[in-house]
Order: C-alpha cells, then sequence, then structure tokens
C-alpha cells in the first residue's frame, strides 16, 4: 500500500519535499505532479530504483526513462553535444512541457537509456518537481505513472501502482503529456503534446 501525503503544488512544504528525497536516496519510487500528468520518479544514477520503476509499470526494458534536471547546468554531464539550435530551443522552451533528446554521455546508465545512444531531457516548471530536484541535487528518471500501454494519471487518485511515497497536489492543469523533440540533428517532433517548438521560426 503507498504512502500518500498532501502536498501544496504552488509552495510545497519543506518537511514533505525532504521526506520525498529521503525515500528517493533509499532506492525508493515517488510519484509527485506534474503540470502534464503525474509522474513516476527514480534517481536516475541508480539501478536499483530504475529497475524496481520498470517493474512496477510492467514497462518493456526497451522502452528508456526520461531525465529530469533542476536547471542547465545539470545537463552538461549527461549529453554529448548541445547544438546552437537546440541552446535556443532550451532558452525558449525550458522549463516547460518539452523533452529534448539528445546524444547521450556515459553518465547516463543504459538502463535509463534502454540501451540507445539517446536520452530525453527535461526541466519542468512545475514547483514540486523544481523543489524536490534542488534538494536532491541529482537528477531523475521520470516516467508516467501507469501501467505501460495504460492512460497516464491526472490526479492521484489515478494512481494505481505501488511505490513508497506519493504527493498529492489534485489534479494536474494540463492533463496532456509533454512534447518529445528530437535535437540530435535536424530537429523534428516525435510525439505532439502541448505544445509544437516547429510551429515557431527559431
Amino acid at each position: 500500500m503507498s504512502r500518500k501525503l498532501k502536498i501544496n503544488t504552488k509552495a510545497p512544504e519543506p518537511e514533505i519535499i525532504k521526506e520525498a528525497v529521503n525515500v528517493l536516496k533509499n532506492s525508493g519510487l515517488v510519484v509527485c505532479p506534474f503540470d502534464t500528468v503525474y509522474g513516476l520518479m527514480a534517481v536516475a544514477g541508480d539501478e536499483v530504483a530504475v529497475n524496481k520503476a520498470y517493474e512496477i509499470k510492467k514497462r518493456p526494458h526497451n522502452k528508456p526513462f526520461n531525465v529530469f534536471v533542476a536547471d542547465k547546468s545539470q545537463i552538461k554531464t549527461l549529453v554529448k553535444n548541445i547544438t546552437p539550435k537546440a541552446e535556443k530551443y532550451m532558452e525558449k522552451y525550458w522549463p516547460g512541457p518539452l523533452v529534448m533528446i539528445f546524444e547521450k554521455s556515459d553518465a547516463v546508465s543504459d538502463i535509463v537509456s534502454a540501451g540507445l545512444k539517446t536520452v530525453g531531457i527535461r526541466i519542468s516548471e512545475h514547483p514540486v518537481n523544481q523543489a524536490i530536484l534542488k534538494e536532491l541535487g541529482v537528477p531523475l528518471a521520470i516516467t508516467s505513472v501507469n501501467i505501460s500501454g495504460e492512460e497516464a494519471a491526472i490526479s492521484a487518485d489515478d494512481v494505481k501502482l505501488d511505490v513508497d511515497l506519493i504527493l498529492d497536489g489534485g489534479k494536474c492543469e494540463i492533463g496532456v503529456a509533454s512534447t518529445i523533440f528530437d535535437v540530435t540533428g535536424e530537429p523534428k517532433v516525435l510525439r505532439l503534446g502541448t505544445l509544437n517548438p516547429l510551429a515557431e521560426n527559431i
């Protein structure tokens, strides 16, 4: 049975953030609200936790997790190259509901990337996620909190997975998954979500 704590999504309570970080530091799994849908979080560098996340989601190991960072300073160690055009997209759309695909560095575990040479990275603008990342100090591997192939959760009541901690912040504002945008070469949208970065001339 998952433990559930109510959290203020506009001004997250520091003691609840510390509780979530403590769970994550001990190879635990935490569910929290984002601007899009609820997400399942594990420390990206913790292979035990990431494997647990794969198992409870019944997620095929050939499907990668996205990596969330607190700010752009954490990205340089995770990727091999950031093109000038990618920099412009980062500047315009981050923080926000956009996952950008880069060629990964060796710092990203093959378990997180599902053996791919790329990694999806995002900076969320959601206060709860930002507070956890800043308190934790390391990137998180994150995916939608649902059995693989089923609908994503837009409220804590929708969460059916048994995890260590659920942060209940009510219903998500957007309720639509983020856009996935490949910037390893000529930029292209792999999954259209709430925004289309190619709709504007950058």
